[in-house]
């Protein structure tokens, strides 16, 4: 029996706790492993998707209206609850007596008809008292209530406090809200933003320009990015707004020689590309095979020639000379706690598990820069807001290598972001358009 799309969405979400797969990769492999109707299509993005990110919301109603501790429940049992109780509290098209109906049907399907009884009560018991206020009181418990109320788990909240102030934090958390629409970066090799929104338009799809970053737009779309005729053709690629910041602090000039340690899938290495004319070359690294294959194939897709991609572990020696490249980019590997929105799957992360990143940054850095060009430009950039994985590092890297300064970039930060603003390097803080990112720029004197 071909399963429905609660069945596939409860196995992705399964796959993510019990294993730490990325939702995003799950999402993708069921898409195309199945012939969805765009229906079907957007409703197991949104059950995936919107599950994870109300993880701690949800958990907490099971608390309140369960008998039986989370603790002691089966993968299984707790994950049809989430996703039941996601669909009642945020899904107003779908009528809760279904929920409940659909919800017990796997469950004798997966468990057998013992726990069916239970996961109907709890179901329709929040159902009857979803208008129900069940938060604690804000005066008495500031933290528990943010982490409750915006759906965050505890450590990243107390993280987010310590790091910006208790106002900062709620304006950060509450910008956790997954939508459909994606920032892209026109193909200024192929088109032009008028030709392509003409095209765009034509497939019914809604672009806007992006009035603080030139050839950089965002859209609205209810299918399948991939499937659209400006996408086949190589006319943009997806990134959001503050990864092509990044790209135009590091300044790419045409001719010029650049290193990308931390490529795929490849966003990045386009955009360098494209405001370097295609010129030069740009040697554009990843550890694992597979992703390296995405930096390949966008650049073929984009008709980007001056990307060489290679399997590399830019954390060991990299076997390049000495002061070689114009220009480096650093994205490196973080915690992901900028993007919360577009990464769900972050809310099931616990907090010792981001331990060993700024040890892997650190070491990233120093190998890289060992093959920047006196004279050139370093870029270090995450797409977390943990001062640790941040300011930590490249304060402490500055310190300890005298022959590197930071570089004065407030030319390229727009003056309507929203920014924590350094000499050297700055922190976006989230908003609808904006990823919370952390950019850094440096500069090898000798």
């Amino acid at each position: 029996m071909p399963s429905t799309v609660r069945e596939i969405a409860l196995r992705i979400i399964i796959k993510c706790e019990k294993d730490s797969a990325y939702s995003n990769l799950e999402l993708n492999n069921e898409l195309k492993k199945n012939s969805f109707s765009d229906v079907d299509r957007a409703f197991l993005t949104q059950l995936v998707n919107g599950t994870l990110e109300k993880f701690v919301i949800i958990d907490y109603y099971i608390k309140v209206y369960s008998k039986i501790k989370i603790s002691k429940m089966s993968s299984i049992i707790k994950n049809i609850l989430r996703l039941g109780i996601y669909q009642i509290l945020f899904l107003d098209r779908v009528p809760d007596s279904a929920v409940c109906n659909e919800s017990v049907i796997i469950t004798k399907k997966f468990i057998g008809n013992n726990l069916s009884g239970f996961v109907n009560g709890v179901l329709r018991t929040i159902s009857r008292e979803k208008e129900k206020d069940i938060l604690p009181i804000r005066e008495t418990d500031e933290i528990k209530y943010l982490s409750l109320k915006y759906s965050v788990p505890l450590w990243i909240v107390n993280l987010f406090i310590n790091a910006y102030g208790e106002k900062k934090c709620e304006q950060i958390i509450s910008s956790n809200q997954i939508s459909n629409q994606s920032s892209i970066r026109v193909n200024t090799n192929k088109t032009d933003f008028i030709s392509l929104k003409c095209l765009l338009n034509e497939e019914e799809i809604e672009i806007n320009k992006n009035s603080l970053l030139e050839n950089s737009a965002s859209i609205k779309f209810n299918c399948n990015i991939e499937n659209l005729n400006a996408y086949k053709l190589g006319l943009f690629h997806i990134q959001n707004c503050s990864c092509q910041l990044c790209c135009f602090v590091l300044n790419p000039k045409e001719n010029e020689s650049i290193l990308d340690i931390c490529s795929a899938p490849g966003g990045k290495t386009f955009t360098i590309s494209q405001l370097m004319k295609n010129t030069g070359n740009i040697c554009a690294l990843d550890l694992h095979k597979h992703r390296v294959k995405l930096v390949k194939n966008g650049a073929f897709r984009l008709g980007l020639s001056n990307i060489t991609a290679k399997e590399m572990d830019a954390s060991k020696p990299m076997g390049f000379p000495k002061n070689l490249f114009d220009k480096i980019l650093c994205d490196v590997p973080c915690s992901g706690l900028g993007v919360i929105n577009n990464k769900p799957d972050i809310m099931l992360k616990q907090e010792n598990s981001i331990d060993e990143l700024p040890s892997l940054q650190r070491k990233l850095l120093e190998n890289a820069s060992i093959h920047l060009k006196i004279g050139g430009t370093l870029v270090y950039s995450t797409c977390t807001l943990n001062p640790k994985e941040n300011e930590d590092i490249i304060n402490s890297f500055i310190k300890e290598n005298g022959n590197f300064v930071f570089n004065d970039i407030s030319e390229f930060i727009p003056k309507k972001i929203n920014a924590i603003k350094d000499f050297g390097y700055f922190t976006i803080l989230p908003s609808e358009e904006w990823d919370g990112f952390f950019i850094s720029s440096i500069k090898k004197i000798m």
